[in-house]
């Protein structure tokens, strides 16, 4: 990934996050004795932690509008620039729950 493409994924995600999520990620890189502003990215244990937040708001968000469950789930994966079953997985294990359970 180019260094622009992880500064819009990295964008997109803290953007999608709740302002108390974006608050504990804030607080998190102050803890590693990062400024609040670092590339964080690279860190595959925040990065996971903060993209799977914010892909569950996401998803939340367009469950509200009215979407169901999978088109919800896939929109939320789009905004983020990543694939749908990446975030399945690493909520429901290796098997993803089929979308029409």
């Amino acid at each position: 990934m180019s260094p622009g493409e992880t500064h819009a994924r990295q964008t997109a995600i803290l953007e999608a996050l709740s302002p108390a999520a974006r608050t504990a990620h804030a607080v998190l890189l102050g803890e590693l004795g990062l400024p609040t502003d670092a590339e964080w990215y690279a860190l595959p244990s925040l990065r996971r932690v903060f993209e799977q937040a914010a892909w569950l708001q996401l998803t939340a968000r367009a469950e509200r509008r009215g979407l169901t469950r999978w088109p919800a789930e896939r929109w939320a994966a789009e905004q983020l620039r990543c694939n749908v079953r990446t975030f399945q997985t690493r909520l429901r294990g290796k098997t993803p729950v089929p979308p029409f359970t």
